[in-house]
Parts: C-alpha cells; sequence; structure tokens
C-alpha cells in the first residue's frame, strides 16, 4: 500500500486528484501486488538460466565436441608436439593430404608459410 502512496505523490500534482482517491489508492495497490507477484515468477522461472550448471550436469569432455575433425584439430595443435609435427598432423589428419607428399616437402617451408599467414607461391 506503501507504494501506491508513492504512486499517488508523483502522480496526483500532475493529472489532478481523482474522484475516488480510496478505490484509486486501492487499484493501484493491487496493481502493484501482481507486478510483484508476476516479477517474482519471472525471476523464479529465469534464474536457473543465469546458474552455471553443476559438474554433474556438464557433459564429459570427450562428449563436448562431437565433431571429429574439431576434435582432430585440437589434437593436432597440442603445445606438447613440435611445430613441425603440428603442421605435418594438420596436413595428414585434417586436410588430407598423403604422407608422402608431407614428407617432400621440406617442414621449414610449412613453418615460413604458417607465419608469414599466406602460402608462398
Amino acid at each position: 500500500m506503501q507504494e501506491a502512496y508513492v504512486q499517488a505523490l508523483r502522480t496526483w500534482p500532475r493529472d489532478g486528484v481523482p474522484a475516488r482517491t480510496g478505490a484509486w489508492l486501492t487499484t493501484a495497490a493491487r496493481r502493484n501486488a501482481l507486478n510483484v507477484l508476476h516479477r517474482r515468477k519471472t525471476l523464479e522461472r529465469k534464474l536457473p538460466l543465469l546458474l552455471e550448471p553443476e559438474e554433474a550436469e556438464m557433459p564429459e569432455p570427450d562428449t563436448a565436441i562431437p565433431d571429429d575433425r574439431l576434435r582432430l584439430i585440437f589434437t593436432c595443435c597440442h603445445p606438447a608436439l613440435s611445430p613441425e609435427a603440428r603442421v605435418a598432423l594438420t596436413l595428414r589428419l585434417v586436410c588430407g593430404v598423403a604422407t608422402p607428399d608431407i614428407a617432400r616437402a621440406p617442414p621449414d617451408r610449412w613453418l615460413a608459410d604458417t607465419r608469414a599467414g599466406h602460402p608462398r607461391p
């Protein structure tokens, strides 16, 4: 009911005092109460969407990436591998380049091409 009085103090000087002030205050208080209930219901419905899922709900790391090609890219780019091994694995597993073709190309050329951001002619 207090919010209805505050609303009346803001509204009545601007719009004028209504003919039935009691009915106006009751209607304003009812609408404010309904708004509070509506906001509470919305918060209860939306709050779980904002929370992070529990660890039990998190997918396993093996199933988190459904695309095998993406998993291969991550495997090929692992920092434990040397840069030459990363490029060779990526060419073979992700791009499908044949192993003899990879073996024929010098590794220093691969690294120079990847560092420059574009292939050499």
